[in-house]
């Protein structure tokens, strides 16, 4: 083989692998999809009931989040399969631990329309730890948007029920949309 022969195929393999490293990136960042697209729809259902005149959210939460979180851990486990990451799963167990400790210990402690405001902030944050573990820093950015934008909602609305419904609506639509275009950006 000549030396040129083994420059040509030298830069080939090169391509190759700068070709399958940027698959790999974009199979991780697009690869929780799904579970964006869970969350956004279990929060802009949660306004449902108060729609329909409940008096207490919680019993929604009660039975959606749990629900959502045994989905998440499967969606989150084929995905893991799917792109090979194979890692631990505890540091997401632990997460979602944690939200659901702040954002139901913020729910006891916290005057009720700041508890709205911390409970939507635990959940986005968590989140961005999932996608801190998930290495999708660029999801980072809505975390922020939506932290602000809670706190933003806490103090222009008085009223707790269009501060959740806001809130709902806010994490809901946020999420579908992330869910959505992850989807549409998969290789």
């Amino acid at each position: 083989m000549t030396e040129d022969q083994m420059a040509a195929e030298a830069r080939e393999l090169l391509a190759n692998v700068t070709r399958v490293q940027s698959h790999a990136r974009q199979s991780m960042l697009s690869a929780s999809w799904s579970i964006f697209i869970l969350w956004g729809v279990i929060s802009a259902v949660s306004v449902v009931p108060l729609l329909l005149g409940a008096d207490d959210i919680g019993y929604y939460w009660l039975v959606a989040a749990p629900i959502g979180a045994i989905a998440s851990f499967w969606l989150g486990a084929r995905h893991s399969e799917d792109v090979g990451a194979g890692e631990s799963s505890l540091p997401y167990a632990l997460t979602a631990i944690g939200i659901f400790v702040f954002a139901f210990a913020g729910s006891i402690l916290i005057d009720s329309r700041w508890a709205i405001v911390w409970v939507f902030s635990v959940v986005a944050v968590g989140f961005g730890v999932f996608a801190i573990l998930d290495r999708q820093r660029p999801v980072l950015y809505l975390v922020g948007l939506l932290v602000v934008g809670f706190v933003g909602l806490g103090l222009g609305l008085d009223d707790s029920t269009s501060l959740y419904l806001s809130c709902a609506l806010l994490l809901g639509g946020s999420y579908l949309g992330l869910g959505v275009g992850l989807r549409m950006a998969r290789p």
